[in-house]
């Protein structure tokens, strides 16, 4: 979920959508965390991986945590000896025997990090950890494109296989790992 900030740390999530449309390959959802900022947001849902776009119009300097899939870290019954976590400037993944959850900056800018939330902000964990692409954003608009990874259990790496997007003019076009390559029109 994309979670918006005047840098104040404290944060504005998408809690009612102006407008949205439900396609074959894609959800859009236009919303507005400030009578002056508006966000489109395209999702392109997929497994293992999902895509996030984010069309920023903004007259005010934001921070921005584009925040992946929150994975349980208290599981006592599992090995946690192939624990494997991945971290660096655009990227970040966190693996255990029971799944793995990560994200990858497709867009300019921002930075990964592993964020580990308060106890109990999860229905199903106690104690979670998320892996977040964190930005600044200027006034006047930007895109953010994220990759979102999630695996559950022991399963076929595919980390290293992510999607790729090219954003022109008037259109997003995506090309999913084992999937036709389509185009989503910009309105």
């Amino acid at each position: 979920m994309l979670a918006l900030s005047e840098g104040d740390n404290i944060y504005r999530v998408k809690r009612h959508c102006e407008e949205y449309l439900i396609e074959d390959n894609y959800i859009y959802t236009y919303w507005k965390p400030w009578n002056d900022v508006e966000v489109k947001t395209w999702i392109i849902p997929g497994t293992p991986w999902h895509i996030r776009i984010h069309y920023i119009k903004t007259s005010r300097i934001l921070d921005a945590a584009d925040g992946g899939f929150a994975l349980g870290i208290e599981n006592k019954n599992e090995d946690r000896a192939d624990f494997k976590n991945i971290q660096n400037e655009n990227e970040c993944l966190v693996r255990y025997s029971w799944g793995a959850s990560g994200i990858k900056s497709l867009s300019t800018g921002g930075k990964a990090e592993l964020i580990y939330p308060n106890a109990n902000t999860n229905l199903l964990n106690s104690r979670t950890v998320i892996p977040t692409i964190k930005t600044r954003i200027e006034p006047g608009t930007s895109w953010l494109v994220s990759a979102v990874f999630g695996e559950p259990g022991k399963s076929e790496d595919k980390w290293n296989d992510p999607p790729s997007v090219e954003i022109a003019s008037d259109k997003v076009v995506v090309d999913l790992p084992n999937f036709d390559r389509f185009e989503i029109p910009i309105k």
